[in-house]
């Protein structure tokens, strides 16, 4: 179960943490609620770098960056612990598939 103010990853104090509802969800009361772009990259970001089984959430970070077309200039939105590791994996989104 995800707690609001819990830490994603190891579950260790970090400067990204769970955040409330109404300040990370999109779309209430225009049909089902989904999390803030930022926010979702940002746990996927954090969790990826201080759970080194969940290289999951690197991939998902990628498919994120792909599926969103999201430029390098976008690495000005997430939170300052993960913006290294952003600028890194959008690097790798990067790549061609060849398969």
């Amino acid at each position: 179960m995800l707690i609001v103010g819990g830490y994603p990853g190891n579950g260790l104090e970090k400067p990204v943490a769970f955040p409330p509802p109404e300040e990370a969800v999109e779309n209430l009361g225009e049909g089902l609620p989904y999390l803030n772009l930022i926010v979702l990259i940002d746990l996927k970001l954090a969790r990826g770098m201080t759970a080194k089984h969940r290289l999951q959430d690197f991939a998902d970070a990628i498919q994120l960056i792909r599926s969103n077309k999201l430029l390098n200039g976008y690495a000005d939105h997430p939170a300052p612990y993960v913006r290294d590791k952003f600028l890194e994996i959008w690097d790798t989104a990067q790549i061609e598939e060849d398969f």
